[in-house]
């Protein structure tokens, strides 16, 4: 390396410590994402549903298949301060392909704790629900997925332990995917990281309230693990506070815990974990899927915390789709009632 090699990374290395250590400034996040136009073909609906003693709203996005003939039903469950039009390209590629896309997002946080209740709740009430918004939407003739990301895997998760011990409705859903499931913060995990998870959660207690990556010890951090590009070109409104992190992981602890009620009825689930993600622990999730009876393959990939915006493994996952719909019967069909029922895909049993 010459001269003007190593005076360019000397004035990188120290833009870098720059930018790190300049004070980081947090307003209100923006939803939904003010320049990205709404599709004319997605028609907005809401569902009711009660929490703490009042009537809340869930916004839900009905995107149809832009095809002659559905090929089936996805009920799409996004991740953190994640809204639709974000999502977009990913709703566009599901409904290009032939599908109906119905969309809900998690609750609006902010900077605050405590939603995570409300989105179990909110969950329980769209999909465990037979008289939702969700299944008036869904064609029984079709085979309904669910694909969720980070957070709402989570949120999915508990919310169909809870569907069991209340005895609510369970829908007949063909197939599960999880993608980048959060189930603990990588560096959380009391089973998976006990010295780091206690360093962790004693930060994490002193910045409650601070984004992740906003508090200077964070910034350091982001800095010694080469990470520093994710301060620069992410909004830090649009990650957890370390609050909000600990809530997830509660959840998530009590998931390891108690493990599953009743799981052989569960549906088939497929999972895609990255295994490069910086922000959701792999081997965490890896731990608790693999702990699943109806596991019918695990995924590990490189795709940060983005499975479903690359879209070589968005367009993989179409293609699992589209062979759990090629098998599909509806279960009133006069075929499902007279002929022997087809074996279902082969496991997709993935390194």
């Amino acid at each position: 390396m010459g001269f003007t090699g190593v005076k360019n990374k000397l004035f990188t290395i120290f833009n870098d410590i720059a930018h790190v250590l300049k004070p980081v400034e947090v307003g209100p996040y923006p939803a939904p994402p003010p320049d990205i136009q709404t599709p004319e073909d997605w028609e907005p609906h809401t569902q009711l549903y009660i929490h703490n003693g009042k009537t809340q709203t869930a916004d839900i996005t009905y995107s149809p298949a832009r095809a002659e003939h559905a090929k089936g039903d996805i009920f799409y469950t996004l991740g953190w301060k994640a809204h639709p039009l974000e999502k977009r390209d990913v709703i566009l590629d599901f409904q290009n392909r032939g599908y109906n896309v119905i969309t809900m997002p998690l609750v609006e946080a902010n900077g605050s704790i405590g939603t995570m209740a409300e989105n179990i709740t909110r969950m329980k009430r769209t999909l465990f629900n037979k008289s939702s918004v969700l299944h008036d939407l869904h064609d029984e003739n079709h085979p309904l997925f669910v694909v969720s990301h980070s957070t709402s895997a989570t949120v999915y998760e508990t919310a169909l332990q809870e569907s069991k011990i209340d005895e609510l409705y369970r829908p007949d859903i063909e197939l599960v995917i999880p993608t980048n499931p959060f189930i603990n913060a990588r560096g959380s995990s009391r089973s998976e990281d006990p010295i780091i998870s206690r360093l962790y959660r004693w930060h994490a207690k002193r910045h409650m309230d601070d984004h992740a990556g906003s508090p200077l010890a964070d910034r350091l951090y982001y800095l010694a693990c080469g990470l520093v590009d994710n301060l620069k070109f992410e909004d830090p409104r649009g990650r957890p506070t370390h609050g909000q992190i600990l809530e997830i992981s509660k959840y998530g602890d009590s998931l390891l815990e108690s493990y599953n009620i009743g799981e052989a009825s569960d549906s088939p689930v497929i999972a895609f974990i990255s295994e490069d993600d910086d922000f959701a622990s792999a081997a965490v999730a890896k731990r608790y899927y693999n702990s699943k009876l109806t596991l019918k393959g695990m995924r590990s990939v490189e795709a940060e915390h983005n499975v479903l915006l690359n879209t070589e493994l968005r367009s993989e996952i179409l293609d699992i789709l589209d062979e759990h719909s090629a098998h599909f019967k509806p279960k009133h069909s006069p075929s499902h009632a007279t002929e022997q029922e087809e074996e279902p895909p082969e496991a997709f049993i993935f390194a």
